[in-house]
């Protein structure tokens, strides 16, 4: 059976050339859309979502772990003790330190679980903390013979307000992870305040 016979004339030239012209469209139209889909899922996206590099409040109250105590040359059990914010107290000239509880901790988790990190220039985001930043340390307690406190994970709010970084971990001790959240540190402090 053939065009003709099928739908009873043959179509003209012009109808021909447009039918073309549409599936070409159509085909360049559909490579678009799959490209914007593969770039949109698979490209190298650099940022990395804060709950990749901050403990969730879930699991930071079960925290317990083990690690060798190179002191002692012996393992230590390692459990979560508390958080406690502190900042520098300029009229005074001394640091001041408070306990957080777990409850304030989850509403600021909650308030920055979207973000995202910022990988450009990291080297001008450094000039926005200093060691008189306000910080977050969340601590844990070593319960083997030293019975000694440490930080487990450090927050550091930049002196602007809205900015935070994050002390990476394991194999990036000493490297920090930045975001960007505008109001992120009088967010805190008002959460705290409501504690």
């Amino acid at each position: 059976m053939n065009l003709r016979t099928a739908l009873g004339k043959k179509p003209s030239s012009h109808q021909q050339i447009c039918n073309l012209l549409g599936v070409i469209l159509f085909s360049i139209a559909s490579a678009f859309l799959f490209g914007v889909i593969l770039l949109k899922y698979y490209s190298q996206d650099e940022s990395t979502p804060v709950e990749n590099v901050l403990l969730t409040p879930q699991s930071l109250s079960s925290l317990n772990y083990k690690e060798f105590n190179s002191t002692l040359k012996k393992m230590e059990n390692i459990r979560f003790d508390k958080i406690q914010f502190s900042f520098w107290n300029a009229k005074k000239n001394l640091w001041h330190t408070s306990d957080v509880s777990l409850e304030s901790y989850k509403n600021f988790y909650l308030t920055i679980s979207q973000d995202r990190s910022w990988n450009n220039d990291t080297d001008a985001l450094t000039q926005l903390f200093d060691d008189k930043s306000p910080f977050l340390e969340l601590l844990v307690h070593v319960n083997g013979e030293s019975k000694a406190l440490k930080p487990f994970q450090v927050i550091q709010f930049s002196k602007d307000g809205n900015w935070y970084r994050i002390q990476a971990r394991e194999e990036n001790i000493g490297s920090w992870v930045y975001f960007q959240h505008v109001g992120i540190s009088s967010s805190f402090k008002q959460n705290l305040n409501g504690q």
